[in-house]
């Protein structure tokens, strides 16, 4: 995509969201199954220290390491590949019961054709997962098969939970370019989901069992805490 044409869609989509939404900041479109288990994040959510809370959720002892890159050139074409880690523990209701190590990459190539730059990128994300005793617990995984639409799968003590990119907010008609959060799924039925923009939020079906909410809570905290590495 051009970068012209993509900042040009994206100031016309972003004035007219703005104009909709009377200057309210964005909140994630949900489930109306959901809408009663909200939880507001506090914290320094995407720096690279301190406590990020949720609920009776946290991820504390975030570290977060320096972005760094390589790239190889062949006459007009490049290839970009950028990757940074972060880390942090969980803990539901003040009992430590993870250790989440992950890996942002973002892969670009580009192609230059005298004064204009074409460029394709794709983003991932490899997340490790240890229970507080050291034993594995799962893993979370996404990567992009659709542009700027991230999603993948977590593994949490056996149970898969699918991550699905959300692009809507409330009250719009029009989808962002970016997620402006995801939704996480058991066996096609919703459990919970996690907005990523304005501060964050976190809803977490409140009748499903206590093991799938500590679960969706891992998965909302991870992603709370994952950036994407454009170039």
């Amino acid at each position: 995509m051009l970068h012209a044409a993509r900042l040009a869609s994206a100031l016309a989509v972003s004035a007219t969201l703005a104009s909709l939404t009377a200057c309210q900041p964005m909140r994630m479109q949900v489930d109306p199954s959901l809408t009663d288990d909200r939880m507001s994040v506090s914290g320094p959510g995407f720096l690279e220290r301190g406590q990020l809370t949720f609920g009776e959720f946290s991820a504390g002892s975030i570290d977060r390491s320096w972005t760094s890159s390589t790239s190889t050139r062949i006459l007009s074409h490049e290839r970009t590949r950028s990757k940074q880690s972060y880390r942090f523990v969980f803990a539901a209701r003040g009992v430590v019961t993870d250790r989440v190590a992950c890996q942002t990459v973002y892969a670009e190539t580009a192609h230059d054709f005298g004064t204009l730059r074409v460029d394709n990128g794709r983003h991932g994300l490899g997340c490790v997962l240890t229970a507080a005793d050291g034993r594995p617990r799962g893993e979370l995984v996404m990567t992009e098969r659709e542009r700027h639409r991230p999603s993948g799968r977590m593994i949490h003590d056996g149970t898969p939970i699918e991550v699905i990119p959300r692009m809507r907010g409330e009250n719009t008609r029009w989808d962002m370019l970016e997620p402006v959060g995801y939704e996480l799924r058991v066996d096609g039925a919703v459990l919970g989901a996690v907005q990523t923009i304005n501060g964050g939020a976190v809803w977490i079906d409140r009748t499903a069992p206590a093991a799938l909410q500590e679960s969706a809570a891992v998965a909302a905290a991870t992603l709370l805490l994952y950036e994407s590495l454009d170039s």
